[in-house]
């Protein structure tokens, strides 16, 4: 049986507040909005989605999602306590079936939003044939997307 100490010590932990998990629209909205020059200062003064989608054209469709940026392990035991960055990606089809992935980290998990500039956390241009192409800088994604025309 548990004294009175003992029930408000249990209490006090299992009321301890937990950090809020931030929206994905809130991660994805921030991204969209992150001045790409913050990011890498040889891009232009224009928001991340606008300079994508000055890249792409406006048919592409762009489907945005929030995810550990590839960082679990899938053991339990190696991934308890860890926290992990949060990463906004975007993955956008190409007319010639080409996928462009890009990943912003954009703060952790149990932090939230760091208010840090985000990062190029990976990218990756894959064909239809299975060939991917790595990317390390958003600077190089224009050039690749001209070597990708026929």
């Amino acid at each position: 049986m548990l004294s009175i100490t003992g029930l408000a010590l249990v209490g006090v932990i299992v009321m301890a507040p937990q950090p809020a998990r931030v929206p994905d629209a809130v991660v994805i909205e921030a991204a969209k909005k992150t001045i790409v020059q913050v990011i890498e200062p040889k891009l232009p003064k224009v928001t991340f989605e606008e300079w994508l989608r000055g890249l792409v054209g406006p048919e592409p469709k762009m489907v945005w999602g929030v995810n550990d940026c590839g960082e679990q392990t899938g053991n339990p035991a190696q991934d308890k306590g860890r926290d992990f960055p949060m990463c906004a990606e975007v993955m956008v089809t190409l007319g010639t079936k080409h996928t462009l992935d890009l990943y912003l980290a954009m703060g952790t998990f149990g932090k939230g939003l760091t208010g840090k500039p985000p990062v190029l956390w990976m990218g990756l241009l894959s064909t239809p044939d299975g060939k991917q192409q790595w990317i390390k800088t958003l600077a190089e994604v224009p050039a690749l997307l001209v070597k990708k025309q026929p």
